[in-house]
């Protein structure tokens, strides 16, 4: 059984792997329900990628087999919550409330008092 290892990159060194990670997103990607659906165009990919290359912490994880193949990858940002700490009403237990794309209600914890 295979066994792949990953690879950490910084953004300076993720935008020269951009081709292979559009290759990957593009073959993912080209299925129902997300063929024709703008969002999950290869173009508008590349447009949130690049855009994200400048955001702090942003960072790419790649895993490959021996061969060198690339089988998947995951990108994302550092966040910090909550980025509006200042301006956003808190409940009196602390909490700030958010409602997710998902549609589910959820509390999440600020840690401030």
């Amino acid at each position: 059984m295979p066994h792949p290892t990953s690879t950490h990159y910084p953004p300076d060194e993720a935008r020269k792997i951009i081709n292979d990670l559009t290759e990957v997103y593009a073959k993912v990607y080209d299925a129902p329900p997300y063929i024709g659906d703008p969002f999950f165009s290869v173009a508008t990919f590349i447009e949130r990628l690049t855009a994200a290359f400048d955001m702090k912490g942003f960072e790419v994880v790649t895993a490959h087999l021996d061969d060198g193949t690339l089988v998947g990858y995951v990108h994302g940002v550092t966040l910090s919550f909550p980025r509006d700490a200042e301006s956003v009403d808190r409940g009196s237990d602390g909490t700030h409330e958010r409602t997710f794309d998902h549609g589910c209600p959820e509390k999440i914890s600020a840690g401030v008092a």
